[in-house]
């Protein structure tokens, strides 16, 4: 009985205090009430109720200003949206389930159509690709560098993207300029 007290107090203890430990400073919750303001925002009445998130989705600061970039229709009286934060580095692209309930069936056709992933404004074609090899020219004041860099996501010239060094240990945020070349600048 002795042996089984100390136990079930460390177990109770680690109950308690692993869900603590597992918040991740400067990672914030993105709630279904921001999400539902930028739908209802995009001219669906949605309350946060009928938000459902697919995986827990984290922001770098409290309440990120969101945009809609997509819904489709999953089933009957279900709609899957594409959501993303307006400023790319705080959050990455993330899908949540809406439960549609009373809403007509004309309202969701329009919606649908409106931001149907067929109906989105076409992107400039990506120049580089996530993967490859390109120089990341760096410039300064009295200074200009030249890394190889390797490119984290596909973009197109003139779109920001992420690239890292060689070693893995430096990452910076560069533009596109061809596709083979990237720019940086100092402050």
């Amino acid at each position: 009985m002795m042996r089984i007290k100390p136990i079930l107090l460390s177990i109770g203890l680690a109950g308690a205090v692993l869900p603590v430990m597992a918040a991740t400073p400067g990672h914030f919750p993105i709630s279904t009430d921001n999400v539902a303001a930028t739908i209802s925002a995009s001219g669906m009445a949605v309350a946060p109720e009928q938000i459902t998130f697919l995986t827990e989705v984290v922001a770098s600061k409290p309440a990120p200003a969101l945009k809609l970039r997509s819904v489709e229709k999953i089933g009957s009286g279900r709609l899957s949206a594409r959501m993303e934060c307006i400023a790319s580095d705080e959050c990455l692209p993330f899908f949540v389930a809406i439960q549609t309930g009373q809403e007509s069936e004309q309202q969701i056709a329009a919606i649908s159509a409106r931001y149907s992933p067929a109906g989105t404004a076409p992107r400039a074609a990506a120049v580089v690709r996530a993967g490859t090899i390109v120089n990341f020219f760096l410039d300064g004041e009295h200074m200009h560098i030249r890394i190889p860099v390797t490119c984290l996501e596909s973009g197109a010239p003139g779109q920001s993207i992420r690239v890292e060094d060689k070693s893995h240990r430096l990452f910076f945020t560069a533009q596109v300029v061809n596709g083979s070349a990237v720019r940086g600048r100092l402050q």
